[in-house]
């Protein structure tokens, strides 16, 4: 996900460029490279605002969130930090957190109100975000908190496609449980068992067919799962696939 990638670039840049106070400069520093300490006293005794923005309006809660700074994302919050603010990329404190795989941190915003289905500039919500980094327990934990298993995103691709396309039959199963609609296409016409089937995944396709997937549907192409697999020349899959057709 290019979004993703340039979020996590906008991250890494140098902070000094913008033209913010030297306060602020050390406060969004320390959020960044995780010392407290001076987050503590810049807070206590500079008056700075919590929500200060560099000049991707990356905050201290988002540099804290990313790179895994718990206590400070816990301060933060306390002292009135803005927990939906974005950065010029859509990427916000939950977004970054769940991509980067940092559960505490996903728990927390969670607990203090974060949007469970908030997007990036893309359309991407957490969940995807969560999945496309392929971090199952922050997956897990977004469902359980209400995220929508059904919102579309990036290119209309929907939570299932995700795990489909990369091999993970636990959450495939978890998110088909959780009610993930088997049957969504995206703005290709592609369904969770194409993906399936285009990466030789025949369990997660048994899976899918066993729990209602139309093995007839077709692409924009007109092409099928079966089809799809053919041109991969995965054998399990073409052998299911042509089973469950008669």
């Amino acid at each position: 996900m290019k979004t993703l990638t340039l979020i996590l670039l906008f991250l890494s840049i140098s902070i000094n460029a913008f033209s913010i106070s030297r306060e602020e400069e050390k406060f969004l520093n320390a959020a960044e490279n995780g010392d407290i300490e001076e987050i503590k006293y810049l807070l206590e005794n500079k008056n700075l605002n919590v929500n200060t923005k560099d000049e991707y309006n990356n905050t201290a809660l988002i540099f804290s969130s990313a790179f895994g700074y718990n206590e400070i994302v816990e301060l933060l919050i306390e002292n009135g930090a803005n927990i939906e603010l974005k950065n010029k990329l859509g990427g916000n404190a939950l977004i970054l957190a769940s991509y980067k795989n940092n559960y505490d941190i996903v728990k927390s915003l969670i607990e203090s109100g974060a949007d469970i289905n908030a997007r990036d500039k893309n359309g991407n919500t957490v969940l995807i975000v969560a999945l496309n980094g392929k971090n199952p327990e922050i997956s897990k934990l977004l469902i359980e908190s209400g995220a929508d298993v059904n919102a579309k995103g990036e290119n209309d691709c929907t939570p299932l496609m995700l795990p489909s396309y990369y091999g993970d039959y636990k959450m495939v199963k978890y998110l088909i449980e959780s009610g993930a609609d088997i049957n969504a296409k995206d703005k290709n016409g592609w369904t969770a068992l194409m993906f399936a089937a285009r990466n030789g995944y025949d369990k997660i396709a048994q899976l899918l067919i066993k729990s209602g997937a139309d093995i007839k549907a077709k692409d924009r192409d007109g092409k099928t799962a079966l089809s799809i697999a053919k041109e991969e020349r995965y054998n399990d899959i073409i052998r299911l696939l042509r089973r469950k057709r008669r």
